[in-house]
């Protein structure tokens, strides 16, 4: 079956012009010279065991960001998935607290911490209210050096690893 559509009014008095170039489509234009990104002021620190600290001060809002990587990602895994494994298995419960207890305490402290894993390393990110700092530091602590690392919390991570990567 063949439709037609009516023209409507509102398109009766409309012509096509083809638009004209004034530059040949056959060659490729030259390159511009690229503009420099204004960075912020930067500070940078080396602290004594060799690690170092790039960081920025921004005064609008009273909030820290950290953020601590190793270079351990998934490229030197052994077998794919280990590090995605290992950073879920960082935010699940400690030896002191549930995931959900962690979970509220820093809902209330208006702050985050999580783990992440990427092609080229393991990473750590922190971000809190100023005021709430420390006491996000104390929740950092506890994830990062007081893992449960029960087996159902392992089977849990594991199943929702292998579902993502296959």
């Amino acid at each position: 079956m063949k439709e037609t559509i009516e023209a409507k009014a509102e398109y009766k008095n409309l012509s096509y012009t083809e638009p004209k170039d004034n530059f040949d489509r056959s060659k490729v234009p030259a390159a511009k010279v690229a503009k420099l990104v204004p960075l912020p002021n930067y500070w940078t620190s080396n602290f004594n065991n060799g690690d170092k600290a790039i960081g920025i001060n921004n005064n609008d809002i009273p909030k820290v960001n950290i953020q601590f990587t190793m270079p351990i990602g998934h490229r030197y895994e052994p077998k794919s998935g280990l590090a995605v494994l290992l950073t879920s298995l960082m935010e699940e419960s400690k030896k002191k607290h549930s995931a959900e207890e962690i979970g509220n305490i820093l809902e209330r402290l208006g702050s985050e911490v999580s783990f992440y894993a990427n092609d080229n390393e393991v990473g750590l990110y922190i971000s809190a209210l100023k005021q709430n700092l420390d006491s996000t530091l104390k929740i950092a602590e506890e994830m990062l050096f007081m893992p449960k690392f029960d087996q159902e919390d392992f089977e849990s991570v594991k199943k929702r690893t292998v579902r993502w990567y296959y």
